[in-house]
């Protein structure tokens, strides 16, 4: 049996979309590099379907098991930066920095 398919294969088999694999990785419901991974010199991404299965049975990955879970070792997500770039916003920023009247 394969283990590890293209994205677009598994997209076939399993009648989902490309872009909810990603928003599963993004999200930290599947691990890069253990669910899915991109190798070196390829255009698109790779689905290792044992992992895939052990997800879908509830099981962890196996580097997981007697360790810490698997929300300890999720990325943490980064807030949203904001930048500035027009000065109607500065001064709005500015303005409700202090009291306006």
């Amino acid at each position: 049996m394969l283990r590890w398919v293209r994205l677009s294969k598994y997209c076939e088999l399993s009648n989902e979309t490309r872009d909810s694999v990603v928003k599963r990785l993004r999200t930290g419901k599947w691990l890069r590099d253990v669910h899915a991974r991109q190798p070196e010199g390829s255009s698109e991404l790779w689905v290792n379907l044992e992992a895939v299965n052990d997800w879908c049975e509830g099981k962890k990955p196996a580097h997981l098991h007697g360790s810490a879970s698997a929300a300890a070792r999720r990325p943490t997500q980064r807030p949203p930066t904001f930048s500035c770039k027009s000065s109607i916003t500065l001064r709005f920023l500015s303005c409700s920095a202090r009291t306006c009247s």
